[in-house]
């Protein structure tokens, strides 16, 4: 952290904060770049297999709050975060060489980036908080309590598949 001596502390304070915290926003990247397919797959499947009733509400609000997390990822993924990464590499290049003019100006930079990546990140988290919930709701018509042991167990029925996937209920 010596390279960043010419800074202020608070500045220097929050530019090592970020050297600290980058490496989790880039595990959460790479979650996202692996799980995000692997749930469109899952949709895939489903619609193959027969198991994704179409005449669910619940279900509807599951794929669209999964496509629109997913759009906002990949936009921030493709759009925001090369320029903001950008600048982030020329912020820190020119703050290690003492160019606080330049660092000053690449950080106003990133800051705008960023501030448009925080947003994408929360609806994105707003969005599959909402696809969570409607997946949780749909689950919950296809499991009723096990009466013939213990009434907090929960076991799945053909039946309650079969007759909601006629039905359609849970909408």
């Amino acid at each position: 952290m010596d390279d960043y001596e010419s800074l202020e502390s608070a500045i220097r304070g929050r530019l090592i904060a970020g050297l600290i915290t980058e490496p989790v926003f880039q595990i959460a990247d790479w979650s996202q770049i692996i799980l995000c397919p692997l749930t469109i797959l899952v949709i895939i499947l489903q619609s193959i297999t027969g198991t994704l009733n179409r005449r669910q509400l619940m279900q509807w609000i599951r794929l669209i709050g999964i496509g629109l997390a997913s759009i906002l990822f990949f936009g921030r993924l493709i759009i925001v975060n090369p320029p903001m990464n950008a600048h982030l590499d020329a912020y820190r290049a020119a703050a290690k060489a003492g160019d606080l003019e330049t660092a000053g100006h690449e950080q106003a930079q990133f800051d705008g980036w960023h501030h448009a990546a925080e947003t994408l990140w929360g609806l994105t988290g707003l969005t599959l908080l909402v696809a969570i919930t409607a997946t949780g709701w749909t689950l919950s018509m296809y499991v009723q309590p096990n009466r013939a042991s213990d009434s907090s167990t929960l076991r799945v029925t053909r039946a309650a598949v079969k007759s909601n996937m006629r039905s359609g209920s849970g909408s």
